[in-house]
């Protein structure tokens, strides 16, 4: 079975429906021989981009070099530099290191 956590809520809140099948379907190969692999698909990080200059949209090429910069250090991005538009896109650019791969899709 896989499991797509990719809407859970960040404490699991939202996750009952699965914890309660979890469950039964424990309770129901309890005693058999079936004993079901369970994968947990989690999300890695993502963000969205803020605010582009003139709002315009850029084109990346493939295996260009760009900035990622909260929208602390810079409000508006361009060719050169994304910015980030919410603050869990702020802690993520944070955490990066320069040479880090970053995938950017829209």
């Amino acid at each position: 079975f896989r499991l797509n956590f990719s809407h859970a809520k960040a404490d699991y809140s939202n996750m009952a429906p699965v914890v309660e099948a979890l469950e039964q379907l424990r309770r129901e190969t309890e005693g058999t021989p079936y004993k079901p692999a369970i994968l947990a698909d989690l999300q890695g990080p993502k963000f969205r981009t803020g605010e582009l200059k003139d709002h315009k949209p850029i084109t990346l090429e493939k295996g260009q070099s760009i900035r990622l910069v909260t929208s602390k250090v810079q409000a508006v991005g361009d060719e050169k530099c994304l910015t980030t538009g919410t603050v869990d896109a702020d802690v993520c650019v944070r955490n990066l290191e320069v040479g880090h791969r970053v995938m950017i899709n829209d």
